[in-house]
């Protein structure tokens, strides 16, 4: 599980809490408001993180518009951030960068085209976002499910393969109480359990 990377929101403490209960923590490379920053934020993570059940993973925007791009994918991988994940842009770069020592690299996919195409460009996972799973594009919204079957059509007989893989989908709409992340994680986990 991914508490998700939200931009303003994901900061270091929820980072680290999400570690410690046992899930991956994400924030968006911006939310460090310099490379500096960023710098500071990775080691203090990475030591905060240690031991911890969970990792941590750094989302870092792609898009050409992002004139930090190349700064923070250096600071990732002088850190060994374990996950990177790659919305708006090509992941081949940071897939072979990453990849140099042992990181994994998501991709964050709103279409069945880019979702094929992160692909063949190697990811090791696909962040589907959807209309069903929290996602927030824009235009029309395919569903997980309709992205999942053009990417890997199954047989009815395979379906059972999909109980392994859940998406919580939780928008912040849905949220009706503030609890601790280790908290939240837990009712998650039992609710993944129970439709196993």
């Amino acid at each position: 599980m991914i508490a998700a990377p939200i931009f303003l929101e994901s900061g270091l403490d929820l980072v680290v809490e999400a570690a410690k209960a046992g899930i991956n923590g994400a924030f968006p490379t911006p939310n460090a408001r310099s490379p500096q920053i960023l710098d500071a934020w990775l080691a203090d993570i990475t030591q905060r993180c240690q031991g911890a059940p969970g990792g941590y993973a750094a989302n870092l925007i792609l898009h050409a518009s992002n004139a930090r791009r190349e700064d923070d994918l250096a600071r990732l991988v002088n850190h060994r951030v374990p996950w990177a994940i790659t919305p708006v842009g090509s992941p081949v770069t940071v897939i072979e960068r990453v990849r140099t020592y042992g990181g994994r690299v998501l991709a964050d996919v709103a279409t069945i085209r880019h979702a094929r195409k992160a692909i063949d460009a190697g990811v090791d996972l696909l962040v589907l976002l959807t209309a069903d799973a929290g996602g927030t594009t824009t235009g029309r919204q395919v569903r997980a499910v309709q992205m999942a079957g053009a990417l890997l059509p199954l047989d009815a007989g395979d379906l059972a393969s999909w109980k392994t893989a859940w998406s919580a989908g939780h928008g912040v709409a849905s949220i009706r109480d503030m609890r601790h992340v280790d908290e939240r994680v837990h009712t998650l986990r039992q609710e993944w359990l129970a439709v196993r």
